[in-house]
C-alpha cells in the first residue's frame, strides 16, 4: 500500500512539471516586395522584427483558421501557405518567404 502512495504521489508530482519549451524557429518574410520581417516563433508566441532593429511581442491566437500571431495591433498569419502582414493602420500586405 504504502509503494502505491508513493506512485501516485511521484506521478502527481509529474503532472505539475510545465513540459520543455519548444524550440523557436525564425522565418524571414519580404511583405509588399519592400517590407522586411524577420518573425521568431515557438507556436504560442512570436516576435517581429522590422528593418530598424524594433521588435513586438505577438500572441498566437487559437482560434484563427491557419497560424496567426497578433498584438500591439499588428498581425502575422500563415494559412495554406501564404502569408499576411496587417500593419498598424490595417494595410494588408502579402508576404514572401526568403532564403538565407
Amino acid at each position: 500500500m504504502r509503494q502505491v502512495a508513493l506512485i501516485a504521489f511521484f506521478l502527481a508530482g509529474c503532472a505539475s512539471v510545465p513540459p520543455p519549451a519548444t524550440e523557436a524557429r525564425t522565418i524571414h518574410l519580404i511583405c509588399d516586395k519592400t517590407i522586411p520581417l524577420d518573425v521568431s516563433h515557438d507556436g504560442q508566441s512570436a516576435v517581429v522584427r522590422n528593418r530598424d532593429g524594433e521588435q513586438v511581442l505577438l500572441k498566437r491566437v487559437s482560434t484563427a483558421p491557419g497560424v496567426r500571431y497578433e498584438g500591439a495591433g499588428i498581425s502575422v498569419m500563415r494559412t495554406d501557405g501564404v502569408y499576411v502582414f496587417i500593419a498598424r493602420d490595417g494595410s494588408t500586405y502579402g508576404c514572401d518567404p526568403l532564403r538565407r
